[in-house]
């Protein structure tokens, strides 16, 4: 019954658009769970009908999220043209290199704002865990962490949406209505969704994995302490004042990634799984009887208001996500 009340909001969107990709992205999990091939099926035929491309811009990180899904696609049925256009793309961007450090940080050049880390790290690691090929997996690496030189808080242990909001520049900053740092909740929740990939697809001899996960924790950490009574997270995670309406994507990516530290033995079960299972009933709450999913901020790049009826589908996605990680803890216990 959930399956089919998420199927029914994707329509208007392209499949290869980063919102259809990370519902996709959740639905192949949810396929990864019940081996259904109904659901395999489904999200295969979406993108059947672009061919397997990505989006138009050559560079862009957004392009990559629909990457994420070809790669689990390609790993069930291990048919080459599902990579095709990914391999072209990826390459041609490694023969070319513009990275931001070199030639600045450009939103269409280089990962330059916090939510690319969900976009296009994922994709290119699952690269490597679909070719054996060390270079796309150390390409990816290397980006990474120009990104988090760039808008990383090592004070705060998040990560600024992008550079408007960075507190350690010249001239005035931008500030919430009390005067505090801005911290876009999903923002760092991309983050986090897509430090789940970097620690289950990256080698164990990998030369960055013990940096993945010291990041990890730490922000694990920040952000549990940041999460409010109803299990939920707010749009402004340092001002929940300023917009204190629960916020639906943000907390389901949060409850993803800790459930699934949790659920791998990377977080410590006595204090985080009280979190995990908040979380989770805040979650469950904002479905209503049809279900539809309420409070998830509309596409945007920084906190703002939002109701019980806005819905977008990456917070189906992540949903999803959140709710193979509870299947398997449930599992677990």
């Amino acid at each position: 019954m959930l399956c089919i009340s998420l199927m029914g909001i994707i329509e208007p969107l392209t499949t290869h658009n980063w919102v259809r990709a990370t519902f996709l992205s959740g639905m192949m999990a949810y396929y990864d769970l019940t081996k259904d091939q109904e659901i395999f099926n489904y999200v295969d035929g979406l993108c059947q009908e672009v061919d397997y491309k990505l989006g138009e811009r050559q560079r862009h990180a957004d392009e990559f999220a629909i990457g994420r899904v070809y790669t689990d696609i390609f790993l069930v049925n291990r048919d080459p043209k599902v990579l095709e256009d990914m391999y072209e793309r990826v390459d041609y961007i490694i023969d070319n290199p513009k990275r931001g450090p070199v030639v600045g940080w450009n939103g269409d050049t280089n990962w330059s704002w916090a939510d690319a880390l969900f976009m296009a790290p994922p994709a290119w690691l699952k690269l490597y865990t679909s070719s054996g090929k060390r270079k796309y997996l150390n390409e990816m690496d290397v980006r990474f962490w120009d990104t988090y030189d760039h808008l990383y808080s090592k004070e705060d242990h998040l990560f600024y949406r992008d550079d408007r909001f960075k507190w350690d520049k010249e001239g005035d900053v931008l500030k919430t209505e009390n005067g505090k740092k801005i911290f876009w909740g999903r923002g760092n929740g991309w983050v986090v969704g897509g430090l789940v990939d970097m620690l289950t697809y990256t080698p164990g001899d990998f030369h960055s994995r013990k940096k993945y996960k010291e990041l990890y924790l730490e922000m694990m950490e920040e952000i549990a302490s940041l999460q409010g009574e109803d299990g939920m997270w707010r749009t402004s995670l340092l001002d929940v004042e300023q917009y204190p309406v629960k916020e639906f994507s943000a907390s389901a990516f949060f409850c993803y990634a800790m459930a699934w530290g949790v659920n791998n033995g990377v977080l410590d079960k006595e204090v985080y799984l009280p979190h995990v299972n908040k979380a989770w009933s805040g979650l469950v709450k904002c479905i209503n009887a049809d279900g539809k999913i309420g409070y998830v901020q509309k596409v945007g790049s920084s906190p703002f208001a939002l109701s019980e009826n806005d819905t977008v589908e990456y917070g189906c996605g992540a949903f999803l996500l959140a709710g193979k990680q509870m299947h398997e803890l449930l599992e677990q216990q």
